[in-house]
């Protein structure tokens, strides 16, 4: 089971719109400021995804896997 910790991974006035896990458990979480994944089943370690990594817009408002690996990001 999934439980929130203290957000020290997140920015200053960062909105998260929606949270979800993948099939390795790892959880996508998408906001205002990009993507959040989680890097380890415990969530201690986060990269940010950006429109540096091909992002097409900074704010994300759904985060969903397809297939294994594969994350589709939905946009307004």
């Amino acid at each position: 089971e999934w439980q929130p910790r203290a957000a020290a991974w997140r920015e200053a006035g960062e909105t998260i719109f929606t949270v979800t896990e993948d099939r390795e458990g790892r959880i996508w979480a998408a906001g205002n400021r990009g993507v959040l994944q989680s890097l380890d089943a415990r969530g201690e370690r986060w990269r940010r995804w950006t429109e540096k990594d091909g992002l097409q817009s900074r704010a994300v408002w759904a985060a969903r896997e397809t297939r294994p690996g594969e994350i589709w990001m939905g946009y307004m």
